[in-house]
């Protein structure tokens, strides 16, 4: 267990700790890791989280997982699609419908699959 989590630390600078005090501290990484390999964006589905860092002025935003793939959806719907068609010709062990995946999608990503329904 030592090991892997070694994997996925990561020091947080004096220049990160003093712009991210705003963050409860068990996370504070997430935001400073963002920072240092300058995202622009942190997606996440901790509330407290995305509410932590968008209070922060820092050029990083946070956003769910519902609301970055809504995202995706508007910015090129026929992309996404193509995505979902892929998906579905993929799974040929258990075959699945299009319905029956925007079902499964739709619990993770409920704004997005609405999106994407309203003009299927």
């Amino acid at each position: 267990m030592a090991r892997a989590l070694a994997l996925h630390v990561h020091d947080v600078t004096q220049e990160n700790d003093a712009a991210l005090a705003g963050i409860n501290r068990k996370d504070r990484h997430v935001a400073a890791l963002a920072l240092t390999q300058h995202a622009d964006l942190v997606v996440t589905n901790d509330r407290r989280l995305r509410r932590e860092i968008n209070a922060l002025s820092l050029p990083l935003r946070a956003l769910s997982a519902d609301e970055f793939v809504l995202r995706l959806v508007l910015d090129d719907r026929t992309q996404v699609d193509d995505v979902i068609d892929e998906l579905v010709t993929k799974r040929q062990r258990r075959p699945v419908t299009r319905a029956a995946l925007l079902d499964q999608l739709a619990v993770a990503v409920p704004r997005a699959i609405a999106e994407l329904r309203s003009t299927a």
